[in-house]
């Protein structure tokens, strides 16, 4: 059993809370570290960001291992990683929620199938009863991650809980929301019951926990009504939960009879003293909630993604529907709950949301609209957004588009205004949504792809994005006369724990480079990136170590750039013969020496160590790979884009497409998969 346990801690001199960006992915030097997924984002009135989520070996190489632990890190004002705790069992454990109260505890919640769950002063120590059977868990940590106070399965046994929505209030009571199908879920007097809920027919709960753990101070499971069939409040989800100064609780979250999707808003009295109300918006539209905002005037709101193209509610607000099937939403409950009082689209989907004291709504979500409006952005095609709204829902006061998966994953307020939002894998930002941003590296990846990371591999190409960090009009390198690339080009240089790198490419919102690491510090865990930009220096930027992050360059469809052996370009009308030869080109795989030169003939520098994956879904125990005839430099290129040359195996008749990825022997990280056309 792995328990809990701090695994990284760096200690910092607290400094005023200011604009940052950071990463806070796994600190494993050199090796491939498990890939996290950061689910949920909260920040404490100091400027503190807490963020959980789970850590997995899943990936391209195994993508159906599930989660294997959850983990909860805190990001101090300054942008500085203080902790990253992890906790587990066997089974499969997700973190999907998190809180903090106002003297620093943290608490997180989700749902396991583990029977040895790490406990602590348990208010529920029956484990799942069977391994198909996923319980809740909560959990609450110290303010510096080092004591679990309290660790306790949550929901009952007879049936799945999952806890999706934390808050807590000023006596550190804690507020819990999420779906239960569990028979046996906790239940008290004057908090209606579900009827009809079974294993399959889930209802969305809310229960009060004492600060200290160690009692349930209301519970009930059938918050939202169920209309005629008993099965009318099938799938039901409690998403968030708020509380009032009074109190008062407030739940959101989504659905309806077989899945259809109605979005419900619930407020329950101070005390558990039953409901005070509880509104359900029916359509036969699917609606799917992912955020929950109370202001200060105590006005509920909710957001998420819908296929309705009738929002209720007032019309005419800050976007119209959208061309495409789904739409961001967001609407505002009259304070009674009797209707909504106003309804807005806004991009593609909402993922969180929070509301400032006066009222103005964030949003954080994604768009593919070339029409989003990007007044305050500075990256020109990212589908990422940061969006303010205010009080009526009419008037944008803030719309930036950012890069893929930099803000997407979640949004949280501190005292001082500023916005703290986080990227899935792992990049935690701190935005001022006044004034010009600041001069700072947001995140990068590899340039032949996707996901946006802080991993460092040696010799990979990579593509830095972030807010006026070179010249306004864009620079492409050029070698000297002894074929190396430069270390300043546009009046930039790129700094990898303070050496240079070689540079390709300068421009106002992106920079491509090849990751050349110090020689003292190729054993390091961890080192910064920073950007110079003339008399300017970003603040570092944490990266992590890893022996290789290869991915193929390809299309946006998923097609490698291929050339077939005739020196065609592989394509549908070209495709290549069963037992003939392919070129690719990969970035991240392994470093060529010297970094940076233009190579000027072929060396298979990596030949008998490149792979070929041709079945990337399975485990790398369970690997089939095809036969590679080259793998090393580019002629004409620089040292860094990596030439593979492998055959294609025989294929069947009717086969069209062939999928694959690229490793490395003695790694288990191989590259997001693509295809190239075949034919027999």
């Amino acid at each position: 059993m792995r328990k809990a346990g701090c695994i990284c801690v760096l200690c910092s001199v607290p400094l005023l809370a200011g604009e940052f960006s950071t990463f806070i992915g796994q600190t494993t030097p050199f090796l491939n570290p498990y890939p996290i997924g950061v689910i949920a984002i909260t920040a404490d009135a100091a400027g503190n960001t807490y963020l959980t989520g789970y850590r997995t070996l899943s990936g391209p190489e195994a993508p159906n291992i599930p989660p294997i632990d959850c983990f909860v890190s805190k990001v101090d004002p300054a942008g500085n990683l203080v902790f990253t705790d992890a906790f587990a069992g066997q089974g499969r454990d997700e973190s999907l929620a998190i809180a903090v109260d106002p003297l620093g505890n943290i608490y997180v919640g989700g749902t396991t199938t583990s029977p040895d769950f790490p406990l602590s002063n348990a208010l529920q120590t029956a484990p799942p009863s069977s391994s198909d059977v996923h319980v809740g868990f909560l959990m609450k940590l110290s303010p510096d991650g080092r004591t679990i106070l309290y660790s306790t399965y949550f929901g009952g046994t007879q049936g799945d809980t999952t806890v999706l929505g934390l808050t807590t209030d000023s006596s550190g009571n804690l507020y819990v929301t999420g779906t239960t199908g569990a028979l046996d879920f906790p239940q008290t007097a004057g908090m209606p019951a579900a009827a009809g809920v079974t294993s399959s027919y889930t209802a969305a709960f809310i229960t009060e926990i004492s600060a200290a753990g160690d009692r349930i101070l209301y519970s009930g499971d059938g918050i939202v009504p169920l209309v005629g069939n008993p099965f009318q409040g099938a799938l039901q989800s409690g998403v968030g939960v708020a509380v009032g100064s009074s109190g008062n609780a407030y739940v959101v979250g989504y659905g309806g009879a077989l899945g259809t999707g109605d979005v419900f808003a619930v407020k329950v009295n101070a005390g558990g003293k039953g409901l005070a109300w509880s509104k359900v918006l029916t359509s036969a539209a699917s609606y799917d909630v992912r955020g929950i905002a109370l202001d200060a005037a105590g006005d509920l709101y909710a957001a998420g993604a819908t296929s309705d193209a009738n929002l209720p509610g007032t019309a005419g607000t800050v976007g119209p529907h959208p061309a495409s099937s789904n739409a961001g939403f967001m609407v505002k409950f009259r304070a009674d709950g009797s209707d909504v009082l106003w309804s807005t689209y806004l991009g593609d989907r909402i993922s969180s949301i929070a509301a400032d004291k006066t009222g103005d709504l964030f949003a954080v979500g994604t768009t593919t609209s070339p029409q989003f409006p990007n007044s305050n952005g500075w990256s020109a095609t990212g589908q990422d957004f940061l969006a303010e709204l205010d009080p009526s829902g009419t008037k944008l006061l803030y719309a930036g588009r950012y890069p893929n998966g930099t803000i997407s994953s979640g949004i949280a307020l501190d005292a001082s205004g500023l916005v703290h939002a986080a990227g899935p894998t792992g990049l935690v930002s701190a935005i001022a949504p006044a004034g010009a941003p600041l001069m700072r590296p947001f995140g990068f990846m590899n340039a032949a792809g996707e996901p946006m990371t802080g991993n460092l591999a040696p010799g990979e190409i990579i593509a830095i994005y972030g807010p006026h960090i070179g010249p306004a009009t864009p620079v492409v390198a050029q070698a000297d006369s002894s074929g190396m690339l430069p270390t300043t080009l546009g009046g930039v240089e790129v700094k990898i724990g303070g050496l240079a790198v070689p540079l390709l490419y300068v421009s106002d919102g992106q920079i491509n480079a090849i990751v050349q690491l110090p020689v003292s510090n190729t054993t390091s865990l961890e080192q910064d990136l920073q950007i110079v930009n003339g008399n300017t220096t970003s603040p570092g930027f944490r990266t992590v170590n890893v022996s290789s992050s290869p991915e193929v360059f390809a299309d946006a469809e998923g097609n490698a750039i291929a050339v077939n052996s005739d020196g065609m370009l592989n394509s549908t009308s070209r495709p290549a013969k069963a037992g003939t030869s392919v070129a690719i080109w990969v970035s991240g795989l392994t470093a060529l020496s010297p970094v940076g030169r233009i190579a000027t003939a072929a060396n298979n520098y990596a030949g008998s160590s490149a792979l070929v994956v041709l079945n990337p879904q399975a485990s790398p125990a369970e690997w089939i790979t095809a036969t590679v005839q080259y793998a090393g430099t580019a002629p004409g290129t620089a040292n860094a884009l990596l030439q593979i040359n492998f055959v294609v195996p025989p294929v069947a008749q009717n086969q069209r497409q062939l999928s694959f990825a690229v490793g490395y022997h003695g790694s288990a990280a191989i590259s997001a998969p693509v295809q190239i056309y075949v034919t027999p």
